[in-house]
């Protein structure tokens, strides 16, 4: 089995010369899964070496712009001629994704209808707090997380480790929780200590979910420009003495058996 995840966007709403808006790619043998899908991730997933037609799902957060903008691109990409899918793609997030894709075709009509291929939305925990999916090689256990309504991070379960997603969120125990002994976590960490802002976490707070929780490998990502210049590994530190990385687009961690 081999695993990898790549970062395709580290920034966030706010654009930066070598930060793209979220955006992540999971592969685990030959299934390939994004997380999130924020404007300009579909051309950093290019860049890493997949197509739109070999993604094979895309597991959502939560709504906001910068983490789903570029579902339209998937959708539209996916039925040009010459280049259009024909394997199932599956969308998978909190409840309200079916709407979120109706009011897009309310918007491009079919210009996003899929043509050649099944397209399946999968709606997590409606009116629930956490949810799991088992697929054939890996687990999905989503919970929700404290940002906007309905926001969820995630932790997928292989037979070679355990990663964790937190999408955008606050300090919460439903993180700590998801990230119980994994082998690598990747935390958002919008902005600085000293410039906390409500829903998001910084660099001492991200350090403490990973040292409760145990995380092996800390990756820290969704940086706004505030952060540029700080040391963000030695605010984290403070609380967190394992392996931390400051992701930068296209960077690459693998899984294997030790």
């Amino acid at each position: 089995m081999n695993i990898e995840f790549v970062i395709l966007g580290s920034g966030t709403a706010v654009p930066t010369a070598d930060r793209g808006a979220a955006g992540y790619l999971l592969i685990i043998d030959n299934e390939k899964i994004m997380l999130d899908c924020g404007p300009g991730s579909t051309r950093k997933l290019a860049q890493a070496g997949c197509n739109l037609i070999d993604l094979d799902r895309v597991f959502i957060s939560h709504f906001h712009p910068d983490h789903i903008c570029d579902l339209t691109a998937i959708l539209f990409g996916s039925r040009i001629p010459g280049y259009a899918r024909t394997k199932v793609l599956e969308l998978v997030g909190p409840i309200g994704l079916k709407e979120h894709h109706e009011k897009l075709l309310n918007v491009f009509g079919n210009w996003l209808t899929s043509k050649d291929y099944e397209l399946k939305i999968t709606e997590l925990a409606p009116g629930e707090t956490t949810a799991q999916v088992d697929y054939s090689k890996y687990k999905l256990i989503a919970q929700l997380v404290n940002h906007s309504y309905p926001a969820f991070g995630y932790r997928i379960e292989t037979p070679l480790g355990i990663i964790t997603y937190s999408g955008d969120t606050d300090y919460c125990e439903s993180i700590i929780s998801l990230c119980k002994n994994a082998d690598i976590a990747v935390l958002e960490c919008s902005t600085p200590d000293e410039r906390k802002i409500h829903g998001h976490l910084t660099p001492s707070l991200a350090g403490q979910i990973a040292q409760t929780a145990q995380v092996k490998h800390l990756v820290l990502s969704h940086f706004y420009p505030d952060c540029q210049n700080v040391d963000l590994i030695a605010q984290c530190r403070k609380f967190y003495d394992g392996q931390i990385t400051l992701a930068q687009d296209l960077m690459r961690f693998s899984l294997a058996k030790q």
